[in-house]
């Protein structure tokens, strides 16, 4: 009975809600990413230099194969001005899932980032 029950462990996801902190040069950002079990995500952004704090709101789809997230972002909202992003060609991001913790490595410069799960 036990090995029916352990082949029944659910298989880890990014579906959720994450938060991380984006180092830039003009300073930290604070990053919240949901993805949504019908492809949807979410990405809310806050930070900036001392005095001058930014808020940033990005949406759009995004497709899990294996461990690479393609994620097609459509819309950005700054402030209260919403603007289209142009159709750009998708590159796959590589991602590993620890736990509550989930990478995400940018292709072009092997940079991380390192997202916990909000509960």
């Amino acid at each position: 009975m036990s090995l029916a029950v352990a082949g029944c462990a659910p298989k880890p996801t990014i579906v959720g809600k994450w938060q991380g902190t984006v180092a830039q040069p003009g300073g930290a950002i604070n990053t919240v990413m949901e993805f949504t079990p019908d492809g949807k995500e979410a990405i809310t952004g806050q930070g900036g230099r001392a005095g001058m704090t930014m808020n940033i709101a990005v949406s759009g789809t995004y497709i899990v194969s294996g461990t690479n997230l393609t994620q097609n972002l459509t819309t950005m909202t700054m402030g209260t001005r919403t603007m289209p992003i142009p159709p750009q060609q998708a590159k796959p991001t590589p991602f590993t899932l620890d736990g509550d913790h989930l990478t995400l490595t940018n292709p072009g410069t092997n940079e991380s980032l390192t997202l916990t799960r909000v509960k």
